[in-house]
């Protein structure tokens, strides 16, 4: 449509696997974990295997601190799209991709990840992506915990409705080693080549 033109150059980086997914990082920091750093672990295991980051709101300045940003090869490594509430820039570039290849977002390799989210509009921002069928990626329990229920729900029993979960894993390099894999199934299921593997024969 006229609103996602201009995806294909990144697109067509996509499915070569220069790009391997794409991933929204966002959240506001948190005190129980270490100041800023669960979000940049997280990202640097992104980054070594060539996942590009969205980032907004509060997660973007330790990024942008620490130079994730800068241009690197033509392009920054991390693509600052804004503040907190410009989650919507990050879904409409998804959204736009994945219009190029005529399939639903859920299909994608895309992710929404906030690792060190601390407040409710954290779970909101979250589930923004959920329903459009994106997985979430997290190192701190939700604010859920007064219902053995919703924590079922919201973290599994979504899979079904929604065709997203909720991870969550305190251990942001095993979180973003998750992520990673996570990211290569969908490719596999796409049939797009998953770099670094080798492709299956398909028999005659």
């Amino acid at each position: 449509s006229e609103r996602y033109k201009g995806f294909g150059a990144i697109a067509e980086a996509l499915k070569s696997g220069k790009i391997r997914g794409i991933v929204n990082m966002v959240g506001c920091n948190n005190p129980k974990v270490l100041y800023e750093k669960t979000a940049l672990d997280v990202a640097d295991i992104l980054l070594q295997n060539n996942i590009l980051i969205l980032t907004n709101g509060c997660v973007s300045f330790p990024l942008m601190k620490m130079g994730y940003c800068n241009m690197k090869d033509g392009l920054p490594p991390v693509w600052h799209v804004g503040e907190c509430i410009d989650n919507t820039r990050s879904s409409g570039i998804f959204a736009g991709i994945a219009n190029e290849f005529g399939k639903d977002l859920k299909d994608m390799p895309f992710a929404f990840t906030s690792p060190e989210w601390s407040n409710e509009k954290g779970i909101d921002a979250s589930l923004g992506f959920r329903l459009m069928g994106i997985n979430s990626y997290h190192c701190v329990e939700a604010q859920i915990h007064g219902s053995k229920n919703v924590i079922e729900f919201l973290k599994e029993g979504t899979r079904e409705t929604l065709g997203s979960v909720m991870h969550v894993n305190t251990d942001p390099k095993a979180l973003a080693e998750k992520l990673v894999e996570d990211i290569k199934a969908k490719r596999r299921a796409l049939g797009w080549v998953v770099p670094g593997e080798k492709r299956k024969a398909v028999a005659p």
